[in-house]
């Protein structure tokens, strides 16, 4: 037996069972079914195994935001691990555990270990925690020779005087502005400890993540936030959500989920948040200025807010953001301040040319594997991405990786220079990239196995303007084979824009779908077409989620390629110009 002392503890407990152990990161939204503790994934080693009732070890999380949301459902369900050890501090995985806590009185430990430790872990067959931090390890290799001294850990209940707070944060805190206000005060200042933060901030606008329903734990919190008086302090949007109410009940869904997913969009709005049901808020009038501290949530909608328009906002989990509604504050951490906004990791392109939507989609999944926790800084593009460029590119990298911010050298508003995006310093990493590796990531999106195309998927993130112009003019004059059904999701406000714009008369001629509200990647098995074995996406999220969430494999290409699979009934790829 190996004895260990946690480098920290992020949410105190005990556990002891089956180790189950991964060295990849893992994405619980999209990487572990809530209702069975299984990991669906099909590109993570441990596809296909439980983690219930196990000690899981993994380095962090990555991806959803919404995996705070997935670890409540499933401890919910009696499905989620008994422990989780990890070997860096993952505020979105801790949330799930914390909320768990505050709403129910208990939980599961969460603890961080060092690097040497962290090996160590790996190797166990199974491990106990106990609530001071303590693991011990049965069945697990020792250390080298050497290795590094454990750091110190700070104090694990994470107590909220360990923040400064104003008076109207006491007030909060004492139930003074209500029951509702009281438990957001609670969960912000556990995770303020978590994320050693000194202090709160206030925030100008909160986009709420968790919009999607994935179990009955989450609901539970949001409708109980509801009953406890829970209003909005700040303008608060709603991202994508699991139904289309624009257009009623969808009969592909079952009725339970969709009746359970109505109600979560339905206590959001009852706090007072703006439903605008889409997780490109970007795209909306009167967005997020540069330096404005907000909290968004969605994966995609971070790391655009952050890079892109030069806003602060962390990786928050969901739940967080209802919590920040409420208070209208957030710790004072992370990317919120000035120095932790420098890159680390300097990205070097190869010169492309006729670069299309993929280029950006296939460049980001490739970044994003790349570059852990550090803040990748992108040199080499030499032309003015589009909107929808940029949104590929933030939906894909933090997909494959935990980045909430990255800088592109002469076009995000914090990368003039190189110099000036690494903050004057070295990179601590370079990576050249290579079209070789371009190339290996391109053809990796697509998991399909070949035969009659039944379904088109496009629209996730949700689709813009621009990217409902420019399936127009693919389409234009053009019919889908009479096999294939074509769906896009976006947003109300886009769909709208398509129609004064004449898109939609266009796209309902060539025999497309198109549902608001909902996304993507809240399609399952279940609502598929009958019949249906081959899919295909110019999504690089989807094509990374997808086979998960339909149990079928998924076909990556162009939106050109989409459109002339849909006519052609069968997946056409082309490798694009850009790697040749």
């Amino acid at each position: 037996m190996i004895r260990l002392e946690a480098a920290q503890v992020l949410v105190a407990g005990v556990a002891d069972a089956q180790v189950t152990a991964t060295r990849e990161m893992l994405s619980l939204w999209g990487g572990v079914d809530p209702a069975t503790g299984t990991v669906i994934d099909s590109r993570h080693p441990l596809c296909g195994r439980s983690i219930t009732n196990t000690v899981l070890v993994l380095p962090r999380g990555k991806g959803s935001s919404t995996g705070s949301y997935v670890l409540l459902d499933a401890l919910a369900a009696g499905t989620g691990p008994a422990g989780i050890v990890l070997n860096r501090v993952d505020e979105i995985i801790a949330l799930g555990a914390v909320v768990r806590e505050e709403f129910t009185g208990t939980t599961i430990p969460v603890v961080v270990l060092d690097d040497v430790q962290f090996e160590q872990a790996l190797t166990a067959r199974r491990a106990e925690i106990r609530r001071d931090g303590t693991v011990l390890l049965h069945g697990a290799e020792p250390a080298a020779t050497g290795a590094a001294a454990t750091v110190g850990r700070p104090d694990p209940a994470g107590r909220p005087h360990d923040v400064a707070l104003t008076d109207r944060d006491r007030a909060m805190l004492a139930g003074d502005h209500g029951p509702a206000a009281q438990v957001a005060m609670h969960v912000l200042l556990r995770m303020a400890s978590i994320q050693q933060a000194t202090q709160l901030i206030d925030v100008s606008r909160v986009h709420v993540g968790g919009s999607f329903y994935t179990g009955q734990g989450s609901l539970h919190a949001v409708e109980r936030m509801v009953e406890l008086g829970a209003t909005v302090r700040v303008p608060t949007t709603v991202n994508a959500i699991s139904i289309d109410r624009s257009r009623g009940a969808d009969r592909a869904l079952d009725p339970e989920f969709a009746r359970n997913a109505d109600r979560l969009a339905t206590a959001l709005q009852e706090m007072g948040a703006q439903p605008t049901f889409s997780c490109t808020p970007y795209v909306f009038p009167d967005g997020p200025a540069f330096g404005e501290d907000i909290l968004w949530a969605e994966s995609n909608a971070i790391a655009y807010a952050n890079s892109v328009i030069g806003a602060r906002t962390n990786r928050h989990g969901d739940f967080l953001d209802v919590c920040a509604a409420i208070t209208g504050r957030v710790p004072r951490s992370g990317l919120h301040l000035p120095a932790n906004r420098t890159g680390e990791l300097l990205v070097r392109i190869p010169e492309v040319e006729d670069p299309d939507e993929s280029f950006f989609t296939t460049l980001g999944y490739l970044v994003g594997k790349h570059a852990g926790t550090q803040i990748p800084v992108v040199q080499g593009i030499s032309w003015t991405p589009s909107t929808e460029d940029l949104k590929a590119f933030c939906s894909t990298v933090a997909t494959s990786g935990p980045v909430g911010l990255f800088h592109m050298v002469g076009v995000t508003p914090e990368a003039p220079t190189v110099e000036a995006a690494l903050g004057g310093r070295p990179p601590g990493r370079v990576l050249d990239v290579t079209r070789e590796a371009l190339r290996e990531v391109w053809h990796g999106l697509s998991s399909g196995r070949g035969g009659a195309l039944q379904l088109v998927l496009l629209g996730s993130p949700h689709a813009t303007l621009g990217d409902l112009a420019r399936l127009a003019d693919l389409t234009r004059g053009r019919r889908r084979h009479p096999g294939v059904d074509v769906l896009v999701t976006t947003s109300r406000f886009a769909h709208e824009q398509a129609r004064a714009a004449g898109f939609l008369r266009v796209l309902e001629d060539f025999g497309v779908r198109i549902l608001a509200d909902t996304c993507l990647c809240m399609r399952t098995e279940r609502s598929l077409p009958p019949g249906t074995e081959e899919v295909m996406t110019d999504s690089g999220k989807f094509a990374h989620y997808g086979p998960g969430l339909i149990r079928r494999g998924v076909w990556f290409g162009s939106t050109r390629d989409c459109v002339e699979s849909a006519v052609t009934g069968r997946a056409v790829l082309r490798e694009p110009e850009w790697l040749r």
